[in-house]
C-alpha cells in the first residue's frame, strides 16, 4: 500500500491528480492505490481545508478552488 510520502509526491508533481484530489476524492486515492475509507477521506478533507487556510492567512485574497470543502 503507498505510503504518505508516495501520495504527497504525486499531488505535488501531477497537476492531474491534484485537480482529482479536489474534484473526486475518493477516485483519486483509489487510483493512487489508497483505499478511500471514510476515515481517510475526513483525514484528507481536514488536511486540504487546513492547507486552504494557511494560504488565506499568508496570501490575503488568494483565489482558492469553491469545491475544495
Amino acid at each position: 500500500m503507498p505510503d504518505f510520502q508516495t501520495l504527497h509526491d504525486r499531488a505535488m508533481t501531477d497537476i492531474n491528480f491534484r485537480r482529482s484530489l479536489v474534484s473526486d476524492p475518493a477516485g483519486a486515492l483509489a487510483s493512487a492505490g489508497i483505499e478511500p475509507t471514510a476515515e481517510v477521506l475526513s483525514a484528507l478533507k481536514e488536511a486540504m481545508d487546513a492547507f486552504v487556510a494557511l494560504g488565506a492567512k499568508l496570501s490575503p485574497g488568494l483565489d482558492v478552488p469553491e469545491n475544495i470543502s
